[in-house]
């Protein structure tokens, strides 16, 4: 039905027409029927048969479908009281031909006005027709005279069969509109979890980074102060500024190979070697304040994270 309407459109109005068929050739080999009524066939199946592609269409242009298919059954009716001039008897054969039309064709386009323009334009629809339906027995057959409770039944009936129809279809519609609606929220929580996720990553991505810049400033401040104290003793102490730098050459190969970036015992190695006070000094001179306090934080073995909290908190 969802897949392909207008197939289903189709097969619906093809079964409400065959259905009338039925009751059209039940009504004429029925024991009161009149002989003359088969001349007036043509026009009546003619009438049918248009009402059943109206139906068809109904999806499309409600609204010009049901006020071409109230159209099509006021002149259908005005031609057999004014242009046939059938008797009642005759008529009533003959409409058998066009009763479902009137019971589900009707209702299905007020139904289908409902689902798809709303409630306003469903209800003033069905008040037209109503009021149609009301002044068919004055306007076209004048000359009969009928009760009160009779046409009260006729107006009841046919209120309440198109009411139903219209209740349908509003009730289509909420039900349309609701798994519409559940449809945009579902998509708008898919779209924010995506946006959260992407945001997470971002956020990883950021923290890695800043790891890793700490991580390299680290190995920097190290390796200059490795540096700085082998330069110092290489005169005095060759074979220890040696070590030192092989040590630094071992170091920045590690941080090339994306391995452990610096052993705090190479720390602690470098500072070893300029044990004399007077070569520390002239190593520590080179630096700045804040770059001999964490060469010293280095030197003790710490962590990225136990010397960014350390510094906060001085």
């Amino acid at each position: 039905y969802y897949r392909h309407p207008m197939i289903a459109d189709t097969l619906i109005a093809g079964g409400i027409v065959l259905l009338d068929l039925i009751m059209m050739y039940l009504s004429l080999k029925g024991p009161d029927a009149d002989a003359n009524t088969t001349l007036h066939l043509p026009i009546t199946l003619s009438t049918l048969g248009l009402c059943g592609v109206l139906l068809a269409l109904r999806r499309h242009y409600p609204i010009r479908v049901w006020a071409a298919l109230t159209i099509v059954l006021e002149i259908y009716y005005f031609a057999q009281i004014h242009v046939s001039h059938l008797r009642v008897q005759q008529r009533a054969s003959m409409s058998a031909g066009l009763v479902l039309i009137l019971i589900l064709a009707v209702p299905i386009c007020l139904g289908t006005i409902a689902s798809h323009r709303g409630p306003t334009v469903a209800w003033t629809v069905w008040a037209i027709y109503f009021i149609i339906s009301a002044g068919d027995d004055f306007v076209l057959n004048p000359s009969r005279s009928f009760s009160l409770p009779e046409l009260g039944q006729r107006l009841l009936v046919v209120g309440l069969i198109t009411a139903i129809g219209v209740l349908v279809g509003l009730n289509a519609r909420s039900t349309r509109l609701r798994f519409k609606a559940m449809e945009v929220r579902s998509a708008r929580m898919a779209l924010a979890s995506e946006q959260a996720a992407l945001l997470a990553a971002a956020e990883e991505r950021s923290r890695i980074a800043r790891e890793m810049h700490d991580v390299v400033a680290h190995s920097l401040a190290v390796m200059i102060t490795m540096a700085d104290g082998a330069a110092a003793i290489v005169e005095r102490d060759p074979a220890t500024a040696k070590q030192a730098i092989e040590t630094l050459a071992e170091a920045v190969r590690a941080v090339a190979e994306g391995g452990l970036v610096i052993d705090p015992r190479v720390a602690r190695l470098a500072f070893a070697s300029s044990r004399d006070e007077e070569d520390e000094s002239a190593v520590l001179a080179v630096l700045t304040p804040t770059e001999r306090e964490v060469a010293a934080m280095v030197a003790e073995g710490l962590t990225n994270q136990e010397i960014a909290a350390r510094m906060v908190l001085a």
